[in-house]
């Protein structure tokens, strides 16, 4: 907020989606160059109850599909992105943005809300869920992360966000078919987690 980022091209790419990638390594540099934050390659929503859930994971992992599931079938929650989420570390806390970037469902949300959970996604026969360890999360939500390798100086600031990510969100693994009942599931229609005495 307050801030604009402005890309200028020699000479502009005739197509599209490569704009858009220039677009987007340009946004990750300026993060970071800031300190200012991170790109997750994630879905990422909002709750009915106002927070942010960022799920992470490589090409493959469902969150297509579940960005997809959450606007058909669970109304109430606000899906932000299904592939390009931006977060936040500053006096707040932690925030959850949408992106300009979208995925295969086109979804490129403006909104954002305070961070509170992150939930590994995969596909699977049925609805379970399991808490993660933080350092089993580090590993794995780092390699969802636009990391600032290119800059090894501007690293050490990404670390602590992703320190502040797995020490105060909430950390979850979550199974789903690919169903209309499942979306409730996933969609925090039903308490999942520590914070609602599980």
């Amino acid at each position: 907020p307050g801030l604009r980022y402005v890309v200028r091209y020699g000479v502009r790419p005739a197509a599209a989606v490569m704009a858009l990638q220039s677009e987007l390594a340009a946004f990750s540099f300026a993060l970071s160059a800031r300190d200012v934050g991170l790109i997750a390659h994630s879905c990422a929503f909002v709750t009915t109850g106002g927070e942010g859930v960022l799920c992470p994971g490589v090409s493959g992992t469902g969150k297509t599909t579940l960005a997809q599931l959450l606007l058909r079938h669970v109304p109430d929650v606000d899906v932000l992105t299904d592939d390009r989420a931006i977060i936040t570390l500053d006096n707040d806390g932690l925030t959850l943005w949408g992106s300009p970037w979208p995925g295969a469902a086109q979804i490129a949300g403006a909104g954002s809300a305070p961070l509170a959970t992150v939930v590994f996604i995969r596909h699977g026969a049925s609805c379970s869920r399991r808490r993660v360890r933080p350092a089993d999360a580090f590993r794995r939500i780092v390699n969802s992360l636009s990391m600032p390798v290119w800059e090894p100086a501007r690293c050490g600031r990404a670390l602590e966000i992703v320190d502040a990510i797995v020490s105060n969100a909430e950390l979850l693994e979550l199974a789903y078919p690919p169903t209309p009942e499942a979306a409730d599931h996933v969609g925090f229609a039903q308490p999942l987690g520590a914070r609602h005495g599980q």
